[in-house]
């Protein structure tokens, strides 16, 4: 540890301020003028020794704690506090230490040695415990701030992608956040939910208009009755009616939708696939396959499935080789 001899004002600030609240009350437990006392922790003046051994007498610490400032000297306080409550009627402890002993505990049985070398190893196993407590603390504090400003800066992106999305399509950014309340269920945040909700509205072709509820279970039902088709489950979800006539025909609807091409969503999704604009170029009619990738799969899951591929074209002739819908 860091001496601080030079600052010894300092030193018994710190030390002081732990058992009295003034410099007044210190100086009238000592017996000596305030002012004179001031002058010591405002490093105008040295105490004399006897005068110093008071001090840290009254301290309960070391004179030279008060001299180095060192913490190992706390840990004496506490070690010392700590022997007293072991201490049976009729025993003693010598707290005159000599080179290899710290303190003596006298018994009736005998003498117990608190050893120097004891000591030594109960500060160095504090100094450990206290560095990992302290380390781990910071790490899990850290963490939880970074943690926390992720969270509020990923709500942001997703807010602000979301209003450019509607202002391009020409959506009322308050019904998607309506639609969105409608999704109780999913442990999606709210404003991710607000973009998917987006682009499902998008790729079927839907207007952004109409009775909340309504809008949302016809979004619903027309992903559910894809992902069925998609994964050979028809008619296992009765409350959708998911009969394949009427899948067929939502798959035929979303396929054959012939609305505008939006490069302003379309750029967002080159964004999240990291696609290049040559690499839209190679795909066949693209606004139409990635309406039909995009109900498949979903936008996270796309992201994934294409990393593993080394060109767009690779992941669309994959696509086209084991079509999940077709």
């Amino acid at each position: 540890m860091k001496n601080n001899r030079n600052n010894f004002g300092d030193n018994l600030k710190s030390a002081r301020s732990k058992k009295y609240h003034t410099q007044k009350a210190f100086a009238d437990a000592l017996g000596i003028p305030y002012t004179t006392y001031s002058q010591y922790e405002n490093n105008k003046r040295q105490p004399d020794l006897e005068l110093l051994v008071k001090m840290a007498d009254f301290l309960e610490i070391t004179v030279d704690s008060l001299l180095t400032n060192s913490k190992s000297d706390d840990y004496l306080s506490l070690v010392r506090d700590a022997m007293q409550g072991y201490v049976w009627v009729g025993e003693k402890i010598d707290f005159d230490s000599d080179e290899k002993n710290l303190c003596k505990m006298i018994t009736r049985n005998g003498i117990i040695e608190i050893s120097r070398e004891w000591y030594n190893q109960l500060k160095q196993n504090l100094e450990d415990k206290i560095y990992e407590y302290v380390n781990e603390e910071v790490r899990k504090e850290i963490t939880k701030q970074r943690e926390t400003m992720f969270n509020i800066a990923q709500k942001a992106q997703y807010t602000m992608e979301s209003r450019i999305l509607c202002d391009s399509l020409k959506y009322d950014y308050s019904v998607i956040n309506k639609i969105a309340e409608c999704r109780k269920l999913s442990e999606m945040p709210k404003e991710e939910k607000i973009v998917h909700i987006i682009f499902e509205l998008y790729f079927s072709g839907i207007s952004c208009k109409g009775d909340i509820k309504e809008i949302n279970d016809k979004l619903v039902r027309i992903f559910q009755a894809i992902c069925s088709m998609a994964n050979g489950l028809v008619g296992e979800y009765e409350e959708y009616d998911f009969s394949e006539e009427l899948t067929q025909e939502i798959l035929t609807k979303v396929r054959n939708y012939k609305g505008k091409r939006n490069y302003v969503a379309e750029l967002y999704l080159k964004q999240h696939w990291n696609l290049f604009d040559e690499e839209m170029d190679i795909m066949r009619n693209p606004f139409e396959t990635m309406r039909s990738l995009f109900y498949t799969y979903g936008l996270k899951n796309l992201r994934y499935e294409y990393s593993a591929a080394e060109t767009m074209e690779d992941f669309i002739i994959g696509m086209e080789n084991n079509p999940p819908i077709i």
